[in-house]
């Protein structure tokens, strides 16, 4: 790198994924439990989850699973299967469990919870409240469950492991997303009517401390948790959203050895997305060892004919969304194990139709009547990304002081709709202080995006800059030639002499698996490039208030974006930068997003920023991307409901998302 910069101060966030398919040679046992048509709670789509679960384990060796659907998932039948898992596990066997249904709060009944509250799994036959009838005989506590699993981690002993999935949540709040499916109920078990006094607890989900503490003798235990003891835990395409994200994280191609601190941040990194107001939460004694316990492969990046129609020339393929697979995308099929496609005779083509959660059907060009779906592999040739839409709420009467015009306009973009005003939406307009304004309001961290005006243009901007961070942010590339990294490195920083004084351990800054900082922590960066191709590179953060900030290069006027680069196998400590993290939101907590881009030729996204601001960027020093597109956004642009991304452009990325807290 041949630039060295100045010491500046920005405001952060981070995420990064690193998933894995591993080799195997313990046991390896998985229990789900999955309720949806709950026989008296509310309905949730827990059956959905139960391939996301299974197909992501497969792959990492899983073959023995134990399956409780429904009515199947009785209190009786749970404990009962616990226990045939306990009697079954061998020392060194990798055991997962993973719980998708409602949770509840329950007084506590022994005086071990700080809040006064045990959490607990809603059984089969669960009922809202205690009555005459019901006095809580299909509720789970998670001391009950404790016990349970220590059983378990005693068999599985020091060189196993057991991995705890929870896409349950036990808040009474209720008080985000409404309109949207949660999982959990809002209320405590008690008699209805009733008033229990309960401190506020931030923290651990489901059990406390000593639940994911071994004695020397257990197996280490990771839980990871939908959301914290104070939130809702919401759905996401009828599935739960832990699970989906968890799938995503352990089915990426990218990575080789991770640990579940470095798993879990993946998950972080797409349920950030999928449900913003949500703080999924990792704890346990295992959270730093490598997942499954063993070194990790890459998953191969072709995906699976599962079935032709040949009438109709469809093909059913073993990739969906997750995989990032969804209508309009083109589909290449050549000959199967052919790992390499370069200059290989194509077979054929065709464009994706319809795409779920793990498949996605494909309207073939042509189809040979002989072909069978084992003759063949496919690649992703060209990925269509859908463009997430932005909801607005029109709040209380302010709709007669918006400009004339305006809600027809948004009428006429795809990536912005106007919702019921009853629903929370992203944005919210509301009414200003001052008679006859009104002001913009980000819904999941309460800022004010803009204020005191009645200017449809600036009204517009605003939609336009919301969308962009959320274009920016769900924007993940990944080309396995250049594999960028990154790292924080906290220090102490001088901030009279403008000099690093001394360096920090990171994992002083974690609180319940997440990284979490204040306005006095300070922290330099690394970034490596472990790829095989020399990179590029650009930094942007992506703030709480929706603005986009490019970090490196240097904004200004014909600086060159080719002094940018890291060789491959490099990493080095970008010199004389130091960041600050601030909360500038109402909230206690809140989070940002830092992504590093690495491209294969020069990215001048530095133009593209500067063009947007009105200023002059002189000449411009970089290719063509996807991503300038996205800057360069305009009612048009918003008017789209798909991306094209050329498949030989050559970007991968990688993200941190940090927690950010108030002081």
């Amino acid at each position: 790198m041949k630039n060295f910069f100045v010491i500046v101060s920005f405001s952060l966030a981070l995420s990064f994924t690193f998933p894995v398919e591993a080799q195997v040679s313990q046991g390896r046992k998985c229990l789900i439990v999955a309720i949806g048509d709950y026989k008296y709670l509310k309905r949730i789509s827990s059956e959905n989850d139960i391939p996301l679960i299974k197909s992501a384990l497969e792959k990492q060796g899983f073959k023995d699973f134990r399956i409780l659907e429904n009515s199947q998932a009785t209190k009786k039948n749970i404990l009962a299967e616990l226990t045939r898992l306990e009697k079954d596990t061998k020392a060194g066997d990798m055991v997962v469990i993973h719980f998708s249904a409602h949770g509840q709060g329950i007084p506590d009944d022994n005086g071990d919870e700080p809040d006064g509250v045990d959490e607990s799994i809603c059984c089969y036959g669960a009922e809202q409240y205690l009555s005459d009838t019901y006095r809580g005989e299909e509720h789970i506590r998670d001391d009950l469950l404790g016990e349970k699993l220590d059983k378990i981690r005693e068999k599985a002993g020091e060189k196993g492991q057991v991995l705890v999935l929870l896409d349950a949540c036990f808040s009474g709040s209720g008080t985000r997303g409404e309109g949207k499916v949660s999982r959990g109920i809002g209320n405590l078990l008690i008699k209805k009517g009733s008033v229990v006094e309960k401190a506020i607890k931030d923290g651990l989900t489901f059990g406390e401390k000593d639940l994911t503490k071994g004695n020397g003798k257990l197996s280490p235990m990771t839980v990871l948790s939908a959301a914290r003891a104070d939130e809702l835990n919401y759905e996401y395409l009828d599935q739960g959203s832990l699970s989906y994200a968890f799938n995503k994280a352990l089915t990426s191609n990218t990575g080789k050895e991770v640990s579940y601190r470095s798993l879990f941040a993946g998950i972080i990194s797409t349920m950030s997305t999928i449900v913003p107001y949500q703080n999924p939460v990792a704890e346990g004694e295992g959270i730093d060892l490598p997942v499954f316990g063993e070194g990790l492969t890459v998953a191969p990046e072709y995906f699976n004919v599962l079935e032709f129609d040949h009438e109709k020339k469809l093909a059913l393929l073993s990739g969906g969304k997750i995989a990032g697979i969804y209508p309009s995308s083109k589909i290449a099929f050549y000959k199967a194990g052919m790992t390499d496609t370069t200059g290989q005779m194509l077979y054929f083509t065709g464009e994706v139709v319809s795409s779920g959660s793990l498949t996605s059907i494909v309207k073939l060009q042509k189809l040979p009547g002989d072909l069978t779906p084992q003759a063949v592999w496919c690649w992703l040739r060209e990925a269509s990304l859908p463009l997430d839409t932005v909801k607005i709420a029109i709040k209380g009467d302010v709709l007669q002081i918006l400009p004339k015009g305006f809600l027809e306009d948004v009428k006429k973009f795809k990536l912005a709709k106007i919702v019921d005003k009853k629903d929370a939406g992203d944005l919210s307009i509301e009414k200003s202080e001052t008679p006859g304004l009104f002001k913009v309001v980000s819904t999941g961290t309460g800022t004010v995006l803009l204020d005191e005006t009645k200017d449809e243009a600036r009204l517009k901007q605003v939609i336009r800059n919301f969308t962009k961070a959320r274009l920016f942010e769900s924007m993940n590339f990944n080309y396995p030639d250049i594999t960028p990294g990154m790292e924080l490195i906290p220090v102490r920083f001088d901030k009279d002499k403008r000099k690093v004084t001394d360096t920090l351990q990171i994992k002083d800054y974690f609180k319940d698996g997440v990284l979490t900082v204040g306005d006095d922590n300070y922290f330099m960066i690394k970034i490596r490039n472990t790829g095989e191709r020399k990179a590029f590179f650009n930094i942007v953060s992506i703030e709480e208030d929706s603005r986009i900030m490019l970090l490196i290069p240097w904004l200004k006027k014909n600086e060159s974006p080719a002094n940018y680069f890291i060789e491959p196998g490099e990493e080095f400590v970008i010199p004389n930068f130091v960041y600050r993290f601030r909360n500038k939101s109402p909230f206690n907590y809140t989070s940002e997003t830092i992504k590093i881009i690495f491209t294969l030729q020069p990215l001048d996204l530095r133009y593209a920023f500067m063009r947007s601001a009105g200023d002059d960027p002189g000449n411009y020093g970089g290719n063509n991307s996807i991503l300038e597109e996205i800057m360069k956004m305009d009612d048009g642009f918003m008017s789209r409901g798909t991306l094209d991304v050329l498949q030989d452009e050559k970007i991968s990325t990688f993200k941190i998302t940090i927690r950010k807290k108030r002081l």
